[in-house]
């Protein structure tokens, strides 16, 4: 039987944990199917998602940084990706290049399961980054009510997406003070993951009941 191929394409990508999650349920479910890294640069995504069954895949997840590029390449996307403007799932139909997002209800639900109660009324949240990831975070949040603040250090990013939802747009030197009122902290930026610099916050500002995401 033909083994199927899919992918978590990102960079960095090596911190993923894709690939062994997909890999217990495939052997778990007994289907003959394979999940692996694709480290891509931004020049090169586009090239391989373009020709993705002539690389040997079926579809893929697609992580930081190209999830807003995503969403301009496929042929189609599903509602939530239409909403959010990133895309996170990609699959083949027909020969089209799909595209969807499972983000929001993968963070919510993680939320909610990890932090019971996060949600307080009044609940301020702050998510720093204003790419495909954090654009899924704050659609998650503001759909359950949060009052969202979004910090990025190219501002004019941070405006474009708090524009599209409705929320407060913030440059990195505002942090030590909206940290203050934080109830709900989320970092949507590469930073501190493998291969990139640290995520250097302050954090003694921050509420001791606040959760750090």
């Amino acid at each position: 039987m033909k083994v199927r191929r899919a992918c978590v394409m990102g960079h960095p990508v090596a911190h993923s944990r894709s690939p062994m999650i997909h890999g217990y349920w495939l052997k778990t479910l007994g289907i003959p199917g394979a999940y692996e890294l694709k480290d891509l640069t931004v020049e090169a995504f586009p090239v391989f998602i373009s020709n993705l069954a002539g690389n040997g895949y079926v579809g893929g997840n697609v992580t930081v940084p190209h999830k807003e590029a995503a969403f301009r390449l496929v042929a189609s996307r599903d509602e939530a990706a239409e909403a959010i403007g990133a895309v996170n799932t990609l699959w083949l139909e027909n020969g089209r290049l799909m595209g969807g997002n499972s983000d929001t209800h993968g963070f919510i639900a993680n939320l909610d399961e990890r932090a019971r109660g996060w949600d307080v009324p009044g609940c301020r949240a702050l998510v720093l980054g204003a790419g495909g990831a954090a654009r899924s975070a704050v659609y998650a949040l503001k759909q359950r009510g949060a009052e969202v603040h979004v910090v990025n250090r190219t501002v004019s990013r941070a405006q474009d997406l708090a524009a599209r939802f409705g929320v407060m747009a913030h440059g990195f030197d505002a942090v030590p003070r909206l940290l203050r009122e934080t109830d709900v902290l989320v970092n949507c930026t590469s930073l501190g993951l493998a291969g990139k610099p640290p995520l250097e916050i302050d954090l003694d500002p921050l509420k001791r009941s606040a959760v750090v995401y």
